[in-house]
């Protein structure tokens, strides 16, 4: 449904049958035939179609703001899909090239997972770090002698 809803979308976004295959690389048959198929799924004419002019039903004209924002949606997440999988591949190269790639993304099996190494040791050095920073907080604490005020100094650096 899902896909004949989309090609209703591009034939009434593009203004027409010939528009929407030109659009989406689907013949008009195809897209005729699909949206005959959505018609008789949802028991309601979408369309009055003549030879020069396709005019949109009450029906037609609520799915198509729906549509819209479905459409919208699905290509939305395309691109984000396709951004991130082309992070994915800069930050491959960069592991490639001896640095150290962050992605939104990367499937298991990804050559972004052989950064994994290099992730552990940046978040062990960081760990470190933040132990290292802590214990110097808790030592600042007790020459404080353990006071309220040490205590509340020590709690908002830490923050």
């Amino acid at each position: 449904m899902i896909e004949n809803l989309s090609l209703f979308f591009y034939v009434v976004d593009s203004g027409g049958f010939t528009q929407a295959s030109r659009r989406t690389g689907i013949g008009k048959a195809t897209i005729s035939r699909r949206i005959s198929e959505l018609e008789q799924e949802l028991a309601v004419a979408l369309l009055h179609r003549n030879a020069r002019q396709l005019v949109m039903t009450e029906a037609g004209e609520r799915l198509f703001i729906r549509a819209r924002t479905i459409v919208e949606e699905a290509e939305a997440a395309k691109s984000e899909a396709l951004d991130c999988a082309g992070e994915a591949k800069r930050a491959s190269a960069r592991i490639v090239s001896g640095g150290v790639g962050r992605s939104c993304c990367g499937a298991p099996g990804s050559d972004i997972h052989a950064a994994q190494p290099a992730r552990k040791r940046d978040t062990q050095r960081e760990y470190s770090r933040d132990r290292s920073h802590r214990e110097s907080l808790r030592r600042r604490h007790s020459t404080l002698g353990g006071s309220p005020s040490g205590l509340e100094f020590m709690r908002s650096t830490l923050v």
